[in-house]
């Protein structure tokens, strides 16, 4: 199964789009500022299982800060990351990770696009996916993670 992640695009709704042509992929994960984007985005598109949760810009909505995922037997704990202090380090979302069991953390918030492990667990951020220059020295990025095998392949991805 490929995975498209992305998070922060605030408001540039059409760098989903883009990315879902560029990958073609199997869901989106959406994780926050601006989850609305997604609806958007998909109005041309065809449908797609879409994951998502909400982000510190997104205001009122329904969706959840944070979900335990299982996708091809691989647990996903999602957040945007600001529930977590995501930007003054990765204690508490490692801490709620292991107590889930999720064996990857995919999370937002800080712009950063990261892919690396830590205490055995896989952190991804994907970075803001906004293509504008907004957010200064922070390139527009977004993952994609491969999940047939039996460890993940994760890719971040310019554009």
């Amino acid at each position: 199964m490929k995975l498209l992640v992305l998070s922060d695009t605030h408001g540039d709704y059409e760098a989903i789009a883009e990315a879902i042509q560029r990958t073609q992929p199997d869901a989106l994960i959406h994780l926050g500022d601006c989850s609305g984007d997604v609806t958007y985005a998909m109005l041309d598109l065809p449908p797609l299982p879409i994951y998502q949760v909400c982000g510190n810009c997104d205001g009122y909505t329904q969706l959840a800060a944070e979900l335990e995922l299982e996708l091809d037997g691989k647990c996903f704990f999602i957040l945007h990351g600001h529930t977590r202090d995501a930007k003054n380090g990765d204690a508490a979302m490692l801490a709620a990770a292991r107590a889930r069991g999720a064996e990857i953390v995919l999370y937002g918030h800080t712009h950063q696009a990261r892919n690396d492990e830590k205490d055995g667990i896989r952190l991804v951020n994907p970075g803001t996916a906004r293509r504008r220059s907004v957010f200064g020295k922070y390139a527009a990025t977004y993952a994609v993670i491969e999940t047939d095998a039996d460890v993940p392949k994760i890719c971040i991805e310019q554009y």
